[in-house]
Formats: structure tokens, sequence, C-alpha cells
């Protein structure tokens, strides 16, 4: 029987763009070899007319994103930070080709990229508790199983990003009708729990905020798409029971939720606390932007002008460790200007106005919930995990709400 290459090109594109997804929340290191794998793959596996489609004429929007900020290299000052920076977010440009450029129906698997992503935090909590108990063996001290000491992989604020997209993808295959994105309640509502319970461990505060609006918002989906108010009740009452519960018997929670509180309550310009330092980071981030408004510094230049301008004010700290705005919407504002937040904007806007079914109107929904707030308390796009895990899904979701593939039925 002569071998199928054609089968076998198609194959190594699917398996190349699952285990991108199980190793997100596991190994950055492994991400970017593999995110080059599947570009190549792509290429091998490439269909006849890339451009032919409406759908691959779509994903130059997010191309777009990246090319905006190679454009501050006309009017930018530092030339190797605007490169160091473009490289950061390679992901934005290769992800989206390698989907132009690929004969694989990506319509037809992203639920098993889905599931993916689920299976992979769910070895990464496995291995994050292991490695916390090995320490608490040998030094008998809680903190093992807090915050940073507890997330092995990847910054507490990033894995509680990923843990809380996947308890949203848990809720997707729960709501949606078709037999496709069957998971067990009893399985679905366990990781659910597992899940909730980990971000609380890992005491981020952007982190447990997501998580309760997104079991708040569906609760309130369930509502309103079901008419099922007891089981929705049932729902939101258990899984916020379970956030009470372990907030109280998490007290390094809520003592950074309180120091929070307090440095909001009680700020005086001084950035001695985690919170002091993004506001007095972000209002002389904001004096920054009045000055240069339209197009920003140059995406190369944020840090400079940043460090410049903390020297002035007489934050050395800050200005020793070159914080940058530790807000992703600041960060764009102060390297591309408001054209540059404009245009971030309308990215992500993309996929409401094409052809998503209520589940999955639900999951990009929550998806933007988790990036926008997420987005309010760190630079994620200027580091390789948020803005591979941005890259990788935005186009997932561009290829999702395609009006035009119509191979797949809807969900």
């Amino acid at each position: 029987m002569p071998i199928n290459w054609n089968n076998i090109k198609d194959k190594v594109n699917y398996y190349l763009i699952i285990l991108i997804a199980f190793f997100l929340p596991l190994n950055k290191e492994v991400i970017p070899p593999l995110i080059t794998l599947f570009f190549l793959s792509s290429i091998i596996n490439k269909k006849k007319k890339p451009l032919s489609s409406f759908t691959n004429h779509s994903y130059f929007i997010i191309i777009g994103f990246y090319l905006l900020g190679l454009f501050s290299l006309l009017y930018g000052k530092d030339i190797n930070n605007t490169l160091f920076n473009s490289e950061i977010k390679l992901s934005l440009i290769v992800l989206p080709l390698s989907f132009i450029i690929s004969n694989h129906d990506f319509k037809s698997s992203f639920r098993a990229i889905f599931k993916g992503f689920i299976e992979g935090c769910l070895i990464a909590i496995t291995l994050n508790l292991l490695n916390a108990s090995i320490s608490y063996y040998y030094e008998v001290k809680l903190e093992a199983f807090f915050y940073d000491h507890l997330s092995y992989f990847s910054h507490a604020s990033y894995f509680s990003m990923y843990l809380n997209f996947a308890i949203a993808l848990l809720y997707y295959f729960w709501f949606s009708p078709s037999k496709k994105d069957y998971i067990n309640p009893i399985i679905n509502f366990s990781l659910s729990t597992i899940f909730s319970i980990f971000i609380l461990m890992l005491s981020s505060k952007t982190g447990i905020f997501t998580l309760i609006l997104i079991h708040f918002i569906a609760g309130i989906y369930w509502f309103i798409q079901y008419k099922k108010i007891k089981q929705g009740l049932i729902l939101v009452i258990s899984m916020f029971f379970i956030i009470g519960v372990s907030l109280f018997y998490s007290p390094r929670s809520l003592e950074r939720i309180n120091l929070m509180r307090d440095s909001i309550e009680n700020y005086d310009g001084t950035p001695n606390t985690s919170t002091k330092i993004r506001l007095a980071v972000w209002t002389e981030s904001f004096s920054l932007i009045k000055e240069r408004p339209l197009f920003g510094y140059g995406t190369g230049d944020v840090s400079n002008v940043l460090t410049e301008r903390y020297n002035e004010k007489g934050f050395y700290d800050l200005a020793k460790k070159h914080l940058n705005s530790h807000n992703q919407f600041i960060q764009i504002l102060i390297g591309s200007g408001v054209v540059g937040l404009l245009y971030f904007v309308i990215m992500i806007g993309v996929p409401f106005k094409n052809n998503l079914s209520s589940p999955q109107l639900l999951i990009y929904l929550l998806f933007l919930v988790l990036i926008i707030l997420n987005f309010m308390t760190e630079s994620m796009l200027e580091t390789q995990s948020g803005v591979i895990f941005f890259s990788f899904f935005i186009t997932i979701f561009y290829t999702i709400s395609n009006p035009k593939e119509t191979k797949i039925s809807k969900v």
C-alpha cells in the first residue's frame, strides 16, 4: 500500500499544535522550538492557494498589530530594543502565518486544542504540588504551597491566568450541546474545583478576582441561556463556597488582598509595596502619555523613558529594575500611542462580528475578561509567557469565528 504523504503531513501539523497547547502551562523553553516546527510543518503541508479564503485574510489583522510595533523603528530612538521587543512578540506573526499557509482544517481541531491545554494545566498542577511537597519535606515551611513557591514553571500571576482560562474552557464543554464537546460532568466539576483551589493557593490578587468573575459570568449565562435557575444557583453557590473556605484557610491570600486594600487607601506616593509600586508606575506612565499621545515613544523606547522618569522622581529602586508599566494598555499607549491601542481594541473585537455560536461567544467573552483583567496589572505582551498565550488563543478564536468555513457543523 502506498504511503499517503498528505495524510502524514496533516497529522504532523495537527499533533504539533496540540503539543503547543499542552506545553503552554508547563515549559516555556519548549514552546519556541515547537512553534518553529509547527511553522515548518505548515509550509510542508501548505495549501495550493493560501490567500484564497476570507479566513486567511482576517489573520492579517493579528499580523498587523505586530507590524505596528515595527513601525516605531521610523521614529523611536532605541533600534536594538525595538528589534528585541519584536523578537519576543514573534509569535504574533508566526502563528497566524502558519494558519494561513497550512492545509489543515484547524476549525475541526479546536476542541482537541482546548482539551490539550486543560490536560497540560492538570499535569502542571500535579508537578507543582510534587515540587512543593518535596520542598516542604526538607524545609518544613508552609510557604512552599503558596504564591511563587508553588508555581515552578512560571510566575504565579501567569499560571493563575492559564488556570482561569482552563476553567473557562471547562465551562464551554459543560454548556455546549454538541456531543463532540462532551466531558463527564463529574470530571468537569472536579477539574474546575481543583483549578479554583490551586488559583487561591497561588495567591495572585488578579487571579483570584478573575476566578470569581469567571464563575459569576458562567452562572449568569446558565440562568439566561438555559433557564436552569436551580442548577445555576447550585453551581455558583458551590464554587463560591469552595472559594470562601479556601480563602479562610489560606491566610497568605487574605493577607495579600488586605495589603492591596490598605495600599490603595493609604497611598502616599512611596512605592514600598507591590500595589504602591504599580500606582507610582501608572502615575508616571500617564504623565509620559500626555506628552506624546498619538504614536507614543516607540516600542523599544518604553523602558528607557520610564527609567528616566523614575530617576527624575527619585524612584531609584524602580529605575534600577527598569520596571515596565505593569499594565499592558498603558504599555501600548507609551509605545504606540492611541493609534496602537485603538488597533488592539479592533483586533480583539473582530471575532464578535463573525459567526460564533452561543457557547463559543461565552468562551471568547471569558477569554477577553481574562485578558483585560491581567493586562490591567501586568504588561503581559512584553514577556514570552504572556505573548505566546495571547497570540496562540487569539489565532484559534479567529479560526473558530470564521463565517466562511462550513465543513464542520456549528456547535
